[in-house]
């Protein structure tokens, strides 16, 4: 894996990996807003490595998910270096369920799979940035849990 970033002005650089582009910067008053941060990509990097694994192992279920949105919130410390004393994760998932009593527990599973075992990300993220999680299916909170993986 590779990525590309060429400075444009300011804090600006614009990024390259594979044929798509994109531009991190810095928020206002020191950048030009051009873009999410990189404490930002970093939390979406995280939401979408764990979101990833979560539809395609509720896939191999065979679980109908009508929705799924994935939100992350990170308040990095008040000294330097900023690092996020921790990441909190909210799993928003509608599920169309056949047999309820037998697949939620999949869904369910699904995530403690992905935050323990699959998702690369939040393994090379966790152990510096505890990431804490909440399962939220068809508007009820189902779980809360951080992810664990081993050493």
């Amino acid at each position: 894996m590779k990525a590309e970033l060429n400075w444009d002005s300011g804090l600006t650089f614009n990024g390259k990996i594979r044929e798509y582009s994109f531009t991190l910067d810095a928020t206002k008053p020191h950048g030009k807003d051009r873009g999410p941060t990189p404490k930002e990509a970093l939390i979406s990097a995280v939401l979408g490595c764990t979101g990833m694994d979560v539809v395609s192992l509720i896939g191999k279920y065979k679980i109908e998910i009508e929705s799924f949105k994935l939100v992350g919130n990170a308040e990095p410390r008040d000294h330097h270096p900023r690092i996020f004393p921790q990441i909190d994760v909210v799993f928003e998932l509608k599920i169309k369920f056949k047999d309820r009593e037998a697949e939620f527990p999949r869904v369910l599973e699904a995530v403690r799979l992905s935050l323990t075992k699959y998702c690369a990300v939040s393994a090379m993220v966790s152990p510096t940035s505890p990431i804490f999680y909440t399962v939220v299916v068809n508007g009820e909170i189902e779980a809360r849990d951080q992810a664990q993986f081993p050493s």
